[in-house]
């Protein structure tokens, strides 16, 4: 690239917004990353910032009491990343009322208790042990 925002065009153009092939992407930025690359590095970093500002922006807006830690999760594709990305954003959060956690389900069964939630369905703490335990299986660990 010539400039950042060639960058835009061969998001739009080239890669036809397809996730998979912005994924691929993502996999050039983390191996550009584990070989030192500072600008790459420094992406993960500023990725760390705005997901912070998420979770301050979340804070504020659902009132959680300050007093209270409240634990923060995460999903999706950059986090496998690992600690480019999660060092920067623990630092981040560190300034709040925070405790970022590994996720303790997959985002697929996460969502379907929430919706269980919503549906103000009683849901016993050991279902959730008992579905850790089917994901990890299905994934053979």
């Amino acid at each position: 690239l010539r400039d950042d925002f060639e960058l835009i065009s061969i998001v739009g153009n080239k890669l036809q917004m397809k996730r998979e092939k912005i994924a691929e992407l993502a996999l050039l930025v983390y191996q550009a990353a584990v070989a030192g690359d500072s600008k790459a590095i420094a992406l993960y970093e500023k990725a760390a910032y705005e997901y912070s500002l998420n979770v301050k922006v979340l804070l504020n807006q659902l009132d959680f009491d300050p007093a209270v830690k409240v634990l923060v999760s995460y999903t999706g594709g950059v986090f496998k990343a690992g600690d480019f990305i999660l060092k920067p954003l623990a630092e981040f959060l560190s300034a709040w009322p925070v405790t970022l956690i590994q996720p303790r389900l997959q985002p697929v069964t996460g969502a379907a208790l929430y919706a269980l939630n919503i549906a103000q369905t009683s849901i016993n703490p050991g279902v959730i042990l008992v579905l850790q335990d089917e994901e990890q299986r299905a994934l053979g660990k």
